[in-house]
């Protein structure tokens, strides 16, 4: 029997990171009817709630003292929240540093690596996540995304050869597609991302909300014409109705962050409670690769956006491959050249598609597996 070995992005308090994770740990564990440990491997920088503290202290230099640590408090909690979300759902191993990885692996037929941005090498290259210096496994990267271009201070040849040592490569995105090509002249296969794979029923309640809301989930930089003018615009077309902004602790300035235009905002929501927010909305409007794709499995209406260029090739696969290319934006002059809430998203092709994409992806780890004669 297969014992596997999953490494992917399973710390820190993403809610995206971790859903995926636990999709690609159930669908081997369950339907598969596999063996799999989650190896607990975190880089060092990652960020700790200390770190968080002196985030909110650098928010512009204008801040409320008190308000910053009540918003961090809240945070703690949501960090308690995925702590015992994980220990409750997933079953990983003890912590391992880069070294104890390979020594760890061994004990695996096979491992898998991603999904989410594991080889994304912006801030140099980290071995673990290309299972560098393993032999005699079969290694396997599943749905793997490289994030952006910028890795001309790596060592390609190393980078190259780590990429080479897999014995089957699958990629998320065409971005990552063409990275791959450029390093290694193979072509890797364009796989749906585990949260495509996995229904989450189980974690839906039927409990609906005595009132409707518009839901936000911002990860980074705002878009350029303003969050409010687009929430603004939302409420005209379909109700106004309250806004929820699901709260992270800090965004790539680095500071914590405020949402004035929320009616309410959750700092400690658990992944739980960010399936069933968005399952239950009325209206979704993210920057998050996974917040769409998780209102596209629940049918919800939804803008999202990008705003940085790390974000926009991921978007832009997204757009062009589920083909919601109206419902996704650069600017608010976009919104407005797009018509996008004047249109309605035809989810009876949106299914379609992901529904073939899902076949696709499971033949993929089925054939990765040995499995590609049942």
């Amino acid at each position: 029997m297969n014992k596997i070995g999953l490494l992917t992005f399973s710390y820190g308090s993403n809610f995206g990171g971790t859903l995926q994770c636990l999709a690609t740990y159930k669908i081997l564990k369950n339907v598969l009817n596999k063996e799999v440990d989650i190896l607990n491997y975190f880089p060092e920088n990652s960020y700790t709630l200390s770190s968080l503290y002196l985030a909110g202290l650098k928010n512009n230099g204008k801040i409320d003292l008190n308000k910053v640590i009540i918003k961090l408090k809240y945070v703690k909690k949501g960090i308690d929240k995925f702590e015992d979300f994980r220990k409750k759902e997933l079953k990983m191993t003890e912590y391992l540093s880069e070294e104890k990885i390979i020594l760890k692996a061994k004990e695996y037929t096979d491992l898998i690596v991603g999904s989410d941005q594991v080889w994304n090498v912006t801030g140099g290259m980290r071995g673990a996540y290309f299972f560098e210096g393993l032999e005699n496994t079969n290694k396997i990267s599943y749905a793997a995304c490289s994030g952006s271009d910028f890795y001309k201070d790596i060592d390609r040849e190393r980078l190259k050869n780590s990429i080479n040592d897999f014995n089957y490569i699958s990629v998320r995105n065409n971005h990552t597609h063409s990275f791959v090509k450029r390093l290694t002249n193979k072509d890797a296969e364009i796989v749906c991302d585990p949260s495509i794979l996995y229904d989450y029923k189980e974690y839906l309640t039927q409990e609906k909300p005595k009132e409707k809301y518009i839901l936000t989930y911002i990860l980074g930089s705002e878009i350029n014409g303003g969050h409010e003018q687009v929430l603004k615009n939302i409420k005209e077309k379909f109700g106004n109705f309250k806004v929820i902004a699901v709260g992270i602790a800090y965004a790539g300035s680095g500071s914590l962050q405020f949402y004035p235009w929320a009616d309410k905002v959750l700092y400690d929501a658990s992944p739980e409670d960010w399936l069933n927010l968005i399952n239950n909305a009325e209206f979704i409007y993210t920057d998050s690769y996974h917040g769409v794709l998780f209102s596209m499995k629940f049918h919800k209406n939804f803008l999202a956006y990008y705003s940085e260029k790390a974000r926009a090739s991921r978007f832009i696969d997204l757009a062009e491959r589920y083909e919601v290319g109206d419902w996704i934006i650069n600017t608010v002059d976009d919104l407005k050249s797009k018509n996008s809430l004047e249109k309605k998203i035809d989810y009876t092709k949106v299914d379609k598609l992901l529904d073939e994409h899902r076949e696709y992806s499971m033949n993929f780890l089925k054939k990765a597996l040995g499995e590609n004669n049942e």
